[in-house]
């Protein structure tokens, strides 16, 4: 798609926003009801409101994002024992997990979480990227990959 110049990504972005922002559980985090999945490219979005709209729109779109990623990793998705990301929560609490991780999931999430610390500076989403890493590199890993 041939970007259009910034009235057409300010148009798609506030479509966008609108969209999401209906969606946003704002107590809980997430968008939508149980099942709650973790949906990267819905990060990426908020991310792209965010660094293209400054103003209350952009912070709120920035707020979406961190206030779901935070809750995602102190709740069930995150396996506090283990580490790595569950596949997503059963609940609209992330408190249960669906137990299954993928590898693809926990690499899309380094990258939330990592965009996210470098908007933020929280280490918060530092530590959830770096434990995830370890966790593949751990558990997800072949010798001698």
């Amino acid at each position: 798609m041939i970007d259009q110049g910034p009235p057409f990504r300010e148009q798609v972005l506030g479509n966008l926003f609108n969209i999401l922002g209906a969606q946003y559980d704002a107590r809980l985090g997430g968008f939508g009801k149980a099942p709650k999945f973790p949906r990267p490219v819905i990060f990426t979005g908020l991310f792209h409101i965010h660094s293209y709209s400054k103003e209350t729109m952009g912070e709120q779109a920035l707020m979406m994002a961190e206030h779901t990623l935070r809750e995602m990793y102190k709740g069930g998705m995150y396996d506090h024992l283990a580490g790595g990301f569950h596949r997503y929560s059963v609940d609209k609490f992330w408190h249960v997990p669906h137990f299954e991780k993928m590898l693809y999931d926990q690499a899309q999430l380094v990258i939330s979480y990592l965009t996210a610390y470098q908007l933020t500076k929280d280490n918060l989403h530092a530590e959830a990227a770096r434990h995830v890493l370890d966790y593949v590199a751990e558990q997800m890993t072949s010798p001698g990959s």
